[in-house]
């Protein structure tokens, strides 16, 4: 990673906020109650349960603390912060990759997370990340990784020769859903429709992840919205030296891809998009990958522009703005140059969804 994180985006003050949780059990209170006063569906969608009597009969919660948004603020502030170790910051960062969602509005403490009143606490939490180098840092390795549930894949190993057909089918496909939407879904954007949210190229490219000493291929969890798999395999992935990648650092970064590519996808993405910004005053693009692919061989969203920049309105032109959503950090989605070695494959295992993972022949 060649450059530090913002950690101005949802996802980056979000894992600031996942960080200090697990540094303070009165923080991680704190957070519990004044995230669920704030989210949205607190009462309908999201409600606290659980309380029995010693008959075991549902009886009406006990009185709780009423903390506010600034009592959050003050307890982060009063951290010590030498305290924080890697495994607080790799946790902190899977936690905040796997609740990303961007089709309907910010949850109680992602809302919290954004507040301007832990602006200061939480920017004091991204400097003692930074500055001790707690976050993961790739070892040169790459590769790909497909999950397994139940004993299925959820998905094939991808062929570098698929990536042309691949790209067909993407742009005819996104162009379909743009004029389906337009002529069948309504433009009020807070319409219950939901429809393709991503941004990402195609899925079935070959894609890379990095991985780390003591953590493993980050793909196996820095997953946006992840299904809690204990089960997948990874392979190598040999990329040509000579390969033509585009690196995502920076919004300037995004922007030029959309400005040079841009496809429309206002109709189709609308709705999941105002819920996950608010936004409604503005067209929406997206980078055409197929045409993007004409100039690079790959495309590198790097985990200091995932912290910064994912799930932010991205402003394009006067009136156009752009999202990243689906993305993974680190992940490079190949259009061509890059290989699978899948005869190489290991497995790996988990015990449950929040254990570390660790390959399948170490008991």
């Amino acid at each position: 990673m060649s450059a530090s994180p913002a950690f101005a985006g949802p996802r980056g003050r979000r894992f600031l906020l996942a960080v200090a949780t697990r540094m303070s059990d009165a923080v991680r209170t704190m957070v519990f109650h004044v995230g669920y006063d704030l989210d949205p569906g607190a009462g309908t969608s999201t409600v606290m349960f659980g309380w029995t009597d010693a008959k075991g009969q549902t009886v009406a919660p006990p009185d709780m603390p009423h903390y506010q948004v600034a009592d959050v603020a003050r307890e982060i502030s009063d951290l010590d912060l030498m305290a924080m170790t890697t495994a607080d910051v790799w946790e902190s960062l899977v936690e905040a990759v796997d609740e990303a969602a961007y089709w309907q509005p910010p949850r109680g403490e992602d809302i919290l997370a954004s507040r301007p009143e832990l602006d200061g606490p939480l920017a004091r939490v991204g400097a003692a990340v930074i500055g001790h180098g707690l976050l993961p840092r790739p070892d040169g390795a790459a590769y790909a990784v497909i999950h397994v549930r139940d004993g299925e894949a959820n998905a094939r190993w991808p062929t570098a020769s698929a990536g042309h057909d691949l790209l067909e089918g993407w742009i005819t496909g996104t162009r379909e859903d743009e004029r389906g939407a337009e002529r069948d879904w309504p433009r009020d954007p807070r319409a219950s429709y939901s429809g393709a949210w991503w941004s990402t190229p195609p899925h079935g490219l070959v894609v890379s992840t990095p991985s780390s000493t003591g953590i493993g291929p980050w793909g196996l969890s820095l997953v946006e919205d992840a299904f809690g798999e204990t089960e997948a395999m990874t392979a190598p992935v040999l990329a040509k030296p000579e390969a033509r990648v585009r690196v995502i650092e920076t919004r300037d970064d995004w922007v030029a891809l959309c400005r040079a590519a841009p496809l429309e996808v206002t109709a189709s993405k609308r709705h999941d998009w105002f819920h996950t910004t608010g936004r409604d005053d503005v067209r929406w693009v997206v980078p055409d990958w197929s045409a993007i692919a004409a100039d690079w061989d790959a495309v590198h969203l790097t985990l200091a522009a995932y912290l910064d920049l994912a799930g932010r309105p991205l402003d394009v032109f006067e009136g156009v703005a752009s999202v990243i959503a689906g993305w993974n950090p680190g992940s490079t989605y190949w259009f061509r140059g890059a290989s699978v070695d899948h005869a190489a494959y290991a497995n790996w295992v988990r015990a449950d969804q929040g254990a570390p993972w660790q390959p399948a022949d170490i008991g």
